[in-house]
């Protein structure tokens, strides 16, 4: 008896304890990491069928004035810290450890030209205590 409150205990700990997770943007750059970014995109050969195909369409294109074409993606994952789900302690103190990535592509007509991709790890925090 006293073991299956022990294995209750902890699998509720572990439910209390484990954030939520939510994503926004493209799903597929949650992948792409500043290692493997010119596997994915080679600029002078990628073409834009083939960027399609490993990341989707853009969430924005736009053109310059130079005549270049710019796709761009994003992609935000929130995870809740665990300090959101104590009792009490929430009020003063919560938040999320985010992580942002942001990739701009230029086309010279059908072809990349250059890309860009940077990702960067940060936090929100809210409560009274900040």
């Amino acid at each position: 008896m006293k073991k299956n409150i022990l294995v209750i205990s902890i699998l509720a700990a572990s439910v209390l304890f484990t954030g939520c997770a939510v994503k926004t943007g493209n799903e597929k750059l949650q992948e792409v990491t500043n290692e493997n970014i010119d596997s994915v995109i080679k600029n002078g050969v990628s073409t834009k069928t083939e960027v399609k195909s490993k990341l989707g369409g853009p969430g924005k294109i736009d053109f310059l004035n130079n005549g270049l074409e710019k796709w761009e993606y994003d992609h935000t994952l929130r995870v809740e810290k665990g300090v959101n789900y104590v009792p009490v302690v929430n009020w003063f103190v919560k938040g999320t450890n985010d992580t942002k990535k942001s990739l701009v592509i230029l086309f010279d007509g059908d072809i990349v030209k250059t890309h860009t991709f940077s990702s960067e790890n940060g936090e929100t925090m809210g409560g009274l205590v900040r």
